[in-house]
């Protein structure tokens, strides 16, 4: 059971982090989640319970999609909290050591 609770919030750290590096730490820019998470290796399934918890967890922010193409996927688009951001920090303050939401970041790259 602890492994399905790791790999879980690896995957949350890994789809946040990857918002993160793609805004330049910016809240202001939002993006596809669906489609970071397709290009970091995340099937939709494990996609959504990310997205949904980091949406909870008050990390990422949906935002409204204005590009004139609305489809589903619209949805998906969210921009990266402060909270999130500090979180995705927190991270890296002491790469051996659980943060509040994630496992050591060194545990999660081994």
């Amino acid at each position: 059971m602890t492994h399905l609770i790791f790999d879980k919030q690896t995957e949350r750290f890994n789809l946040l982090f990857a918002l993160y590096k793609r805004s330049n730490a910016n809240s202001e820019m939002s993006f596809n989640m669906r489609d970071l998470a397709s290009q970091n290796g995340l099937g939709y399934h494990s996609f959504r319970s990310a997205y949904e918890y980091l949406v909870a967890e008050d990390l990422i922010q949906p935002r409204h999609y204005s590009g004139g193409n609305e489809g589903q996927d619209s949805y998906f688009y969210a921009s990266m909290t402060t909270k999130g951001m500090n979180a995705v920090e927190e991270s890296f303050k002491n790469t051996h050591q659980d943060s509040t939401y994630f496992p050591a970041y060194h545990k999660m790259m081994y």
